[in-house]
């Protein structure tokens, strides 16, 4: 460490160990306190500055930066100095290869001192102190490591010999701590605006989904119904007119087989409808407790159509709201519709449970499972990309594992909105 002194480089004289350790607990006991300051960054350099003082002895205390463009400008808020005032001082070139003053404290830890009436201050010295109306300055480097941030000084010792050898390795060891203090605030101040970046996006991002989940289900709505009060009107129309024609027809048996094939045609095209009915828009979702009686209701359709061992796992504390029912609804679906069509599976096991401030589910089947890196050429190919993609939407993830002959697991999770 350097000092200049009436314009001479030289040495700080020692101290004692047990001094110095007092001072290096009392710099680090008021760099902690400005920590706890607040949680912006002018609230801790103001009571930063305000520490500074009290530890040297000082009237006033200034911050000096260093910008990318290689210039030291003043820092607003300082101990003693007010904004105005700070707001007129010009900024000072600093060079790392520079010899004039300024530079060989930034990058050579240079310390500083000067003083009005000592009769071997340089007049470059007292120019300085004249432009900040001041009396007696001390100035030490600003740095964390290797980063240079730039010069704290302090001016108007309130001690009648004025700054002291000692106040001068106070002031270095608190621009060391003060570097490293300040990073940590900048980080947090980066990480408060990256938290509130994505606390927006996430707001924005639950916004859409409620809204798409709104155009889905009035979609959703208005096809249930037309296909309820229309096509499944007609079928049962047409039903009742089948039956009148075979009651017309006993004596021709070969018509009375082909009504008889008709009539059966009609009732497996009017059951598939109901059954999309029921997949599209169940009404039980719509109450309270409805995802889970949704659920339950397919799950019994698809053990007394196919047979097939279900175990249903769910643990939800709370019922969510109705957009997360209604994706969770169609992820599920899609997933069981999957396993009935192309699994093969004689067992299916589907949880769903609170998790990390979200819902987790899963559905695991033992079919005769596929090559996930091949989907894209399976029959019900854009029903499994759906099902990694829609959970991403709702600002989760969704994952597909399988094997030949291992069966399947699909995984998602989804955040509840907060």
């Amino acid at each position: 460490m350097e000092t200049a002194d009436r314009s001479e480089v030289d040495t700080l004289p020692s101290r004692q160990p047990e001094r110095s350790e007092q001072l290096s607990v009392e710099v680090l006991r008021v760099i902690s306190a400005s920590l706890d300051a607040g949680s912006s960054l002018d609230a801790f350099y103001r009571s930063l500055t305000s520490s500074v003082a009290d530890l040297v002895g000082a009237s006033k205390v200034l911050f000096w930066q260093l910008g990318p463009d290689r210039m030291l400008r003043a820092i607003p808020g300082a101990h003693g100095v007010d904004d105005d005032f700070v707001s007129r001082l010009f900024p000072a070139p600093c060079d790392p290869d520079g010899t004039d003053l300024t530079s060989r404290v930034v990058y050579r830890d240079l310390i500083f001192r000067a003083a009005f009436g000592d009769s071997g201050q340089s007049p470059r010295d007292l120019s300085v102190l004249d432009v900040l109306h001041v009396s007696n300055a001390i100035s030490a480097p600003w740095r964390a490591g290797d980063t240079r941030l730039g010069v704290v000084t302090a001016y108007d010792s309130v001690n009648r010999d004025g700054f002291t050898s000692e106040d001068a390795w106070v002031l270095q060891m608190t621009g060391l701590a003060a570097g490293l203090a300040w990073q940590v605030k900048q980080a947090e101040a980066q990480l408060n605006e990256t938290v509130e970046r994505l606390q927006k996006v996430d707001s924005a991002r639950q916004m859409l989904l409620r809204n798409l989940s709104s155009a889905v289900d009035r979609a959703s709505k208005r096809f249930a119904l037309e296909l309820h009060d229309d096509a499944l009107q007609k079928l049962t129309a047409a039903e009742i007119r089948v039956a009148e024609l075979a009651a017309l027809t006993v004596a021709d048996d070969e018509a009375t087989t082909g009504i008889d094939e008709i009539n059966t045609l009609l009732q497996q095209v009017e059951e598939a409808l109901r059954k999309l009915l029921q997949n599209v828009r169940p009404p039980s979702l719509e109450t309270l407790g409805g995802l889970e009686t949704t659920i339950r209701q397919r799950l019994d359709q698809l053990r007394a159509e196919s047979g097939i061992a279900i175990e249903f796992v769910v643990a939800l504390a709370d019922e969510p709201p109705y957009e997360i029912k209604s994706m969770l609804h169609r992820q599920i679906s899609e997933a069981l519709t999957n396993v009935e069509r192309h699994a093969e599976a004689t067992r299916v096991r589907l949880e769903l449970k609170a998790e990390n401030e979200g819902i987790y589910g899963s559905v695991t089947d033992n079919g005769k499972g596929f090559v996930v890196s091949e989907r894209d050429r399976l029959p019900g190919h854009l029903g499994l990309l759906a099902l990694s993609e829609r959970p991403l939407l709702a600002g989760g993830w969704g994952r597909i594992t399988s094997e030949p002959g291992a069966g399947t697991i699909v995984e998602f999770w989804v955040p509840l909105p907060k």
